[in-house]
C-alpha cells in the first residue's frame, strides 16, 4: 500500500536488541511501515547501547548514525547556549508573576534541549533525499522535522506525555531521571508535526484540544505468538527491562503481595526475566531470576500467568500486551494497564486488574480453573487481533488525509 514510499524514522532509541518496551515500540512502527510495503530507513541518535549489525540487517543497510560525539559537544554551542538562556529567562519571569513554580523550573527543560548545530547539520544532509514520510520518536526531537520539505508528511510518535513528568518520580520519592517538559514546550514541539501518535485515550483528547492537529491513537501491539499450553502449576512470570519503575514495582510486589500469595498457594513460584535480572537478587527459594532472553517466547513458556504490578506510570505498556500476544493471562495493576484505561472497568477488558493483594489471590484462584483460564486467554488473543487491525486501519486513514496511497 505504501510502495514505493520512502519513510524515515528518527529516534534516540534503537530497535535492536529489542530488550525494552520503548525499543519494541519503535520496532513495531518500523515493522508496520514495512508490512505496508514502505521503503523504511532509520536515523539513530547514538544515546543508548545497540547492535549495529542487527539494525543494519533489519533496515537492509538503510541506517544513518548520528554519533555521540555529535550529540554531546564539549565546546560551547552558542546557538544552544542562547536558546537555554532565553528559556530560563522566560520561565523565571513566570515565577515572578506567579504562573510557574520553582519546582517546575528546577525539573522541566526546553523541548529542544538536545538539539545542537552538529545534529542539525547531519539531519539537513539526510533531508536532501526525497522522503515521503518522516517519523520523529519523542516530541523532544521534533525540531528535526522542520528541516524536511513541506511535501513530507511529518509525524511525532509521542510514547507518552512529558508534561511535568518529573512529578511521577517525586511521587515515588526518587530524583527525576528522564525528560520533563512545561506544557507549553510540549505543545510547541507537537505543533511542528502534521500528525501526532498518542498511545492512550487521555493523551489523544489532550493533544487534540491543545494542537488542532491530526491525532492518531496507535497501539504498539506485537504479533500473535501464542506459546504451547501446558498443565497449570501456579508459576507467575515477570518480564521487564531494568528501569527504575520496573525495579520498584517488582520489589513492591515481592514485599507486599507475593508473601501473601505463598500463604494461599504454597507451591507458587515467581520467575523474573529480561534485563531486570541483572539488578535483581533472589531472596526467596520460590523466586527465580532467569536472566535475559533473546526470544521472549522461551521465557513465557516457563509459566502460567504474567504479572505487571507497576506502581506508577502512564503511556502504553508494551510488556503487558506482549504477554497477551503470547497467549497468557495477565494480572496487572491499573498503572500497568494504563493503555486500555477506557475499557479497564468493562467486561471487554482483556487484563485482570488487581487493585489490592487480595485481588491477586482471587484472580489466581479463578485461573486455576481450566475453563476460566481458557476464556481469559482467548479474550486476550482476541483483543490483540482486534487492536492490531484497529491501529492499522486508523493509521492508514490518517495517512490518506495527507498523501495518496493505494
Amino acid at each position: 500500500m505504501l510502495s514505493p514510499k520512502k519513510i524515515l524514522i528518527i529516534s534516540p532509541t534503537p530497535t535492536h536488541p529489542s530488550n525494552a518496551g520503548n525499543r519494541k515500540g519503535v520496532l513495531n512502527i518500523a515493522q508496520f511501515f514495512k508490512n505496508l510495503g514502505g521503503d523504511v530507513s532509520f536515523c539513530f541518535l547514538e544515546m543508548e547501547t545497540y547492535s549495529i549489525q542487527e539494525m543494519n540487517n533489519y533496515f537492509s543497510g538503510n541506517l544513518f548514525i548520528i554519533e555521540k560525539k555529535d550529540i554531546y559537544i564539549n565546546r560551547i554551542d552558542l546557538m544552544k547556549f542562547l536558546r537555554k538562556l532565553m528559556f530560563k529567562l522566560k520561565y523565571s519571569i513566570g515565577i515572578v508573576i506567579g504562573i510557574v513554580s520553582n519546582e517546575q523550573l528546577r525539573y522541566n527543560t526546553e523541548v529542544d534541549f538536545l538539539i545542537n548545530k552538529n545534529i542539525i547539520s547531519k539531519i539537513k544532509e539526510i533531508s536532501k533525499q526525497n522522503w515521503d514520510i518522516v517519523v520523529c520518536e519523542y516530541v523532544w526531537l521534533s525540531k528535526l522535522l522542520t528541516f524536511f520539505s513541506k511535501s513530507t508528511l511529518k509525524i511525532v510518535d509521542t510514547h507518552d506525555s512529558f508534561k511535568n513528568r518529573y512529578k511521577k518520580y517525586l511521587e515515588m520519592n526518587v530524583y527525576p531521571q528522564w525528560v520533563s517538559l512545561f506544557e507549553a514546550e510540549e505543545i510547541k514541539g507537537l505543533k511542528r508535526a502534521d500528525m501526532i501518535i498518542a498511545l492512550n485515550k487521555t493523551d489523544e483528547i489532550h493533544f487534540r484540544l491543545k494542537t488542532n492537529k491530526e491525532i492518531l491513537r496507535f497501539h504498539h501491539i506485537p504479533e500473535l505468538k501464542p506459546v504451547q499450553k501446558k498443565d497449570f502449576n501456579f508459576t507467575l512470570l515477570y518480564f521487564a527491562s531494568s528501569n527504575l519503575n520496573n525495579i520498584r514495582s517488582i520489589n513492591y510486589f515481592i514485599d507486599n503481595v507475593f508473601k501473601n500469595l505463598k500463604n494461599n498457594f504454597p507451591s507458587i513460584r515467581l520467575l523474573i526475566g529480561g534485563s531486570i535480572s541483572n539488578v535483581m537478587n533472589s531472596i526467596d527459594s520460590d523466586i527465580l531470576i532467569k536472566g535475559e532472553f533473546e526470544d521472549p517466547a522461551l521465557f513465557y513458556k516457563l509459566g502460567d500467568i504474567v504479572i505487571n504490578p507497576e506502581i506508577s506510570g502512564t503511556g502504553f505498556k508494551i510488556k503487558s500486551y506482549e504477554a497477551l500476544s503470547y497467549g497468557l493471562p495477565l494480572i496487572s495493576s491499573r498503572a500497568g494497564a494504563s493503555g486500555i484505561s477506557d475499557i479497564m472497568d468493562s467486561e471487554d477488558c482483556p487484563v485482570l486488574i488487581a487493585d489490592s493483594p487480595n485481588d491477586y489471590i482471587i484472580h489466581i484462584l479463578s485461573l486455576a480453573d481450566p475453563e476460566m483460564y481458557g476464556k481469559v486467554v482467548d479474550k486476550g488473543l482476541s483483543y490483540i487481533v482486534k487492536t492490531r487491525q484497529y491501529s492499522k486501519n486508523n493509521f492508514l486513514n490518517s495517512i490518506k488525509k495527507f498523501i495518496p496511497i493505494d
